[in-house]
């Protein structure tokens, strides 16, 4: 609630949303993403534009570059343009 009120009273503000699993493959690929596109439906839900956000699914094995987050997450990045 409060990320979805700062993204309606903030026009410039922008989410990026990623959602993360552990081992690899098709399944885990589709379970991130499903993470990440949850808490997308839930800011529109509250009223968030859709235009206001990106939601995107990482597979931790094939992400070194993330291997220090935490699987089974989600984590959110706010940005304004």
């Amino acid at each position: 609630d409060k990320i979805a009120n700062l993204l309606k009273r903030n026009p410039r503000a922008k989410v990026f949303i990623q959602g993360f699993a552990t081992e690899g493959g098709s399944a885990d690929d589709d379970l991130s993403q499903m993470r990440a596109e949850w808490v997308r439906y839930a800011l529109i839900d509250r009223g968030v534009k859709s235009s206001k956000i990106e939601a995107r699914g990482h597979c931790q094995a094939s992400e070194t570059s993330l291997s220090n987050v935490p699987s089974n997450k989600v984590s959110m990045k706010l940005t304004s343009i």
